[in-house]
């Protein structure tokens, strides 16, 4: 499923439209600890040499870009059809879902500046607190995940800076948030990268969803007024959403499993981890913008259905 070069220039040329800085330092940084950035490279090539593709360009986009062709390649293997010609990219749309934006070429898929970032620190938060089983056989013995963790109370506070961090959609916020201990342990590191994948995937699963049902086809637009200026979004029902939802887990979890190793569950786990970590972060942030004066019109998004009843629904799907 080739991506549409043509339309990869029109996202380009609408970003650009906009006057959005290059990518900061503080994107460098995150995206050099990034997984795909590891796993992705070719033979001789450095990490060094990806961070110095990307500096300069557009944010998190080479990590978008392999997220977009990971769903591609489940969406080709259950043979299912994709309606038209797709693109995903970083644009600060100030909604913490994605969102898909109707071009004469196709539709782009909108995923909010900062969003990968945000929920990358987060994941690194939780580690923090996450405890492993030293026998699997007595779960009351167990160990921290990191032996440097931070104290619970500054977990809080850490917790707490990224929320407004994150919703301010100002550049240097991932500079301006204490550092998290850098992860050490085995267990926590494989867990992290895990969960991280299945969420920031589920994002973009999820819009595709609606391109495979057809809700994109020759859909209604709204105006959304975003932190750069105005945007033609797509407009999609509530049931629509419910339906993305579902086949956006779909490609996720990908073919029936077999599981005979508690390898094998672990995968399973952390993929089907990924949309519930998503729904509460979206419970939360939209609750914290709209009782925190100042933030109302941040970061809100009313065309998707309350994150409760779509945890419920995905929860109802999988079983």
């Amino acid at each position: 499923m080739p991506r549409s070069a043509k339309l990869e220039q029109v996202y380009r040329s609408f970003h650009d439209s906009f006057n959005l800085p290059k990518t900061g330092e503080a994107v460098i940084d995150e995206l050099r600890r990034h997984k795909y950035v590891q796993a992705e490279l070719i033979p001789g090539e450095t990490v060094e040499d990806v961070i110095n593709e990307v500096r300069n360009t557009r944010g998190m986009q080479w990590v978008v870009d392999q997220i977009s062709e990971d769903v591609e390649r489940a969406i080709k293997k259950f043979g299912l059809p994709l309606n038209g010609d797709y693109y995903a990219g970083e644009f600060p749309t100030g909604s913490f879902n994605a969102q898909a934006c109707v071009v004469s070429d196709g539709i782009l898929f909108l995923l909010n500046t900062g969003l990968m970032i945000f929920i990358n620190k987060v994941s690194k938060l939780i580690m923090q607190a996450v405890q492993f089983a030293v026998d699997v056989h007595d779960a009351k013995r167990s160990s921290p995940a990191e032996s440097g963790a931070l104290p619970y109370e500054d977990q809080i506070e850490a917790f707490a800076e990224l929320i407004l961090g994150y919703l301010s959609s100002e550049e240097d916020w991932p500079q301006r948030v204490r550092r998290i201990p850098p992860m050490t342990g085995r267990r926590s590191i494989a867990l992290h990268a895990k969960v991280v994948n299945s969420c920031e995937t589920f994002v973009l699963a999820h819009e595709y969803g609606h391109a495979i049902a057809g809700h994109l086809s020759n859909p209604r637009t709204m105006t959304s007024r975003t932190p750069v200026g105005d945007v033609e979004l797509a407009y999609k029902g509530q049931a629509e959403e419910f339906e993305a939802d579902r086949i956006g887990a779909m490609l996720l979890l990908g073919e029936t499993r077999v599981i005979d190793t508690r390898e094998q569950l672990f995968d399973v786990q952390c993929d089907v981890a990924g949309p519930f970590l998503f729904f509460a972060l979206d419970q939360l942030i939209t609750r914290v913008a709209m009782e925190i004066k100042g933030l109302a019109s941040t970061s809100i998004v009313t065309d998707h259905p309350p994150s409760k009843q779509r945890m419920q629904a995905v929860r109802e799907y999988y079983h």
